[in-house]
């Protein structure tokens, strides 16, 4: 199962919802997309990335600092 997501610019954390909450609590994992080259840039922002507050419904994604643009 996998899904998507995005972090809003200026922001340094995201809480993200399952669509349909699971029996237990899921691992989950996340990779960190850019749009294209030139947004290449900011790719040190979106290295650092970590998963907290792992619940059957959702999961909260933080970021070091706040993102200068939308980042996947």
């Amino acid at each position: 199962m996998g899904g998507s997501f995005v972090i809003p610019s200026y922001i340094s954390k995201v809480r993200v919802y399952f669509d349909s909450p699971f029996e237990s609590t899921p691992s989950v994992t996340l990779t960190p997309i850019i749009a294209n080259a030139t947004a290449s840039g900011y790719l040190s922002e979106a290295a650092s990335v970590a998963v907290t507050d792992v619940t059957h419904d959702g999961f909260t994604a933080v970021l070091d600092l706040p993102v200068m643009r939308e980042m996947m």
